[in-house]
């Protein structure tokens, strides 16, 4: 009988890119189709249980979680890194992330609060690039009712024609602004980082952000319009 070798790859591999993460379930096979006794199978990691759309009328306050889902109109958001610390791979230190990170249903990056789309630009790189620069890629910005600004960033490429059709448009939230499938920037899966910041406290972006939740869950301005 010819020589038995197993190859076992174990369940719950993580990889993540950029501030995405995609789960693998582990395989096993035998080139002989006879499986020696003595290798025993690694055990699969449990899914995590996917969490219930939040209810935006019973929210606390408390931060948003990662998979955390949103019903935003009528398309769905998804939360794949929340606002605050957190621990990147390979990093021994821990950041802190000045937005969320999210991907949405119908592959749009969408506005979170009313307002008018102030630049529309490209920071770096029209393509992915990995998450070795710091680089927002095709971005749009909307001025909000309450004076701040709300990044969208890693958009789908767009001509110089199409960034001035959305110069100067006015949203509402909910409101597709622009793409996100293919995207660009310093990404590597295709996603939405929305950050939102106060013009009025600094020059620089860097060091004026906020924590958009109250944003994406629409309670910006809430208690004036009803």
């Amino acid at each position: 009988m010819g020589i038995l070798r197993k190859y076992n790859r174990g369940g719950g591999l993580s990889n993540i890119t950029g501030y995405d993460r995609n789960y693998a379930s582990g395989y096993n096979f035998s080139l002989s189709g006879i499986v020696d006794p003595a290798i025993k199978d690694t055990p699969e990691t449990p899914a995590t249980p996917a969490l219930e759309p939040l209810n935006i009328e019973k929210w606390e306050g408390e931060a948003l979680k990662e998979e955390q889902k949103i019903a935003v109109g009528k398309d769905m958001i998804r939360i794949t890194s929340p606002y605050g610390p957190r621990k990147l791979p390979g990093r021994a230190a821990e950041s802190h992330s000045t937005g969320i990170d999210l991907t949405t249903q119908s592959g749009n990056a969408l506005a979170f609060a009313d307002g008018v789309i102030v630049k529309v630009a490209l920071q770096g790189s029209g393509n992915r690039v990995g998450t070795d620069k710091k680089e927002a890629g095709y971005f749009v910005e909307v001025k909000h009712e309450d004076g701040t600004i709300g990044q969208y960033m890693h958009l789908d490429p767009m001509s110089s024609t199409e960034q001035r059709n959305l110069l100067n448009k006015k949203v509402k939230r909910g409101d597709k602004l622009w793409g996100y499938t293919t995207g660009s920037g310093s990404m590597t899966n295709p996603h939405v980082k929305f950050r939102v910041y106060d013009p009025t406290t600094g020059l620089k972006p860097s060091k004026s952000h906020i924590d958009p939740t109250a944003y994406i869950l629409g309670l910006i301005n809430k208690e004036e319009k009803k």
